[in-house]
């Protein structure tokens, strides 16, 4: 039997603005660039005060978290 759907993990910190103690990127991605459906995404690392060290990406302004590192 197919595995059941998972619902959307849970946020590794609060939604909210953190200090940083250190970023890196951002990386621009194009993906299909050459098709009608490509999309531009821009991701960045970022260490915040008191929360794990996420990858986090960009498209059309809205922002989501890619990654959690330990």
């Amino acid at each position: 039997a197919p595995p059941a759907a998972a619902g959307p993990a849970p946020a590794p910190v609060a939604a909210g603005e953190y200090p940083l103690r250190a970023w890196a990127g951002p990386w621009p991605v194009t993906e299909r660039w050459w098709s009608a459906e490509g999309r531009r995404r821009a991701y960045v690392q970022v260490v915040p005060d008191g929360a794990p060290a996420l990858l986090l990406a960009v498209e059309r302004g809205a922002w989501q978290v890619e990654g959690v590192y330990d």
